[in-house]
Formats: structure tokens, C-alpha cells, sequence
């Protein structure tokens, strides 16, 4: 299976950035555009290593408008697509993952609910469900694609979950399962 990979934002739009603390100036942020990054890269690998063909629409922090993204993938005649960020909220207590579809009833909401519950099953964050939206990656691209929402920046437990490297591949590890387990049974 040709299978697309998107980080998530990058260069100069990091995405979703944890909390600015004025008393910590001297502190390193974490952003969004890095963590989709590392996981992209870890997921590349892992789903290389069972059997299928990436097509990656970066490897490196670099700003890709979204339109030369979908363009790669479409260009590439991928089966799906994965487009991978983190979530951010004004509540710091705010903990789950998500997948999104740009509509029901296709082979998306499939894949979608394959990624989920193995991502749910590994994190053990609470399951915020498929759900519906007008996100590029999903609308534009001629295959079935998914977002994935991997945890909250603005939680400060899983920022810290989310920067280690054992984490990372756990969650790469959860979505190559789920993308197993669609071609397995579609």
C-alpha cells in the first residue's frame, strides 16, 4: 500500500505552541510543527518496515503550503493519507485523541476508526471519536485520508508524553496497527 504522510504545519507556522509562561523566558517551547515531525519520521519507519511505500510531504522544517501537500500526494497516486498535529486548548486539562474525516460513509471513516481505537488502546487517552471536518488534507486529496489529533500541547502531561522519543513510537506504532488492520479487512 502507498501510503501518504503529512507533518503537520512546519517552517514558519509551528502550528500550536505550549503555554508561554512569563517567569520561564529562558525555557524551550515545544511546538507543534517538531512533534508532528519526529512522530511523521518514526511512522515512516515503521510502516516501511511492514511492507509499504511512503510518500512524505516533508522531512524537514520547511513551510509547505497546504496545496503543494495535497498536490504531492495526489501526484504520487497514494492509497491514503495520514496528516498528523496536535491539539491545543485554553483548558489545560483537556486530554484526547481524535481522528478526522471530511465526510461519512466512505472508506475514511474506515480507516479513521481503525487509527482511533488502536490509538486510544496505546495512549490510553480518553477517545474523542472520528469526527467531521472541512480540514484540506481530508477534502483535497484524491484518496481516503485522515487527520489525526494526537493529545494536547496545553496539557502539561502530555507535553511531556508527546517529546519522548518512546512515546512517539508507541503512537506511530498505533497508527501503522490501524492502517494494518484496514487493509487486513478492505
Amino acid at each position: 500500500m502507498k501510503i501518504g504522510i503529512d507533518a503537520g504545519h512546519g517552517g514558519f507556522d509551528p502550528g500550536a505552541v505550549d503555554p508561554v509562561q512569563p517567569k520561564e523566558k529562558d525555557r524551550i517551547y515545544t511546538q507543534e510543527d517538531n512533534i508532528t515531525l519526529a512522530i511523521a519520521k518514526v511512522l515512516r519507519q515503521v510502516l516501511v518496515s511492514r511492507g509499504h511505500t511512503v510518500v512524505m510531504t516533508r522531512t524537514r522544517d520547511i513551510l509547505l503550503p497546504l496545496s503543494s501537500r495535497s498536490r504531492i500526494l495526489n501526484q504520487a497516486k497514494c492509497d491514503i493519507c495520514i496528516s498528523i498535529h496536535v491539539n491545543s486548548s485554553r483548558n489545560n486539562t483537556a486530554r484526547y485523541a481524535s481522528t478526522w474525516i471530511y465526510a461519512r460513509g466512505g472508506k475514511a471513516e474506515l480507516l479513521a476508526g481503525y487509527v482511533q481505537r488502536r490509538l486510544v488502546k496505546v495512549t490510553g487517552w480518553p477517545d474523542g471519536g472520528v469526527r467531521v471536518g472541512n480540514h484540506h488534507m481530508t477534502r483535497e486529496t484524491k484518496m481516503s485520508a485522515i487527520l489525526v489529533e494526537l493529545g494536547f500541547l496545553s496539557n502539561p502531561v502530555e507535553e511531556v508524553l508527546l517529546n519522548d522519543p518512546a512515546v512517539q513510537k508507541r503512537i506511530a506504532e498505533a497508527i501503522a496497527a490501524g492502517v494494518d488492520d484496514y487493509r487486513l479487512r478492505h
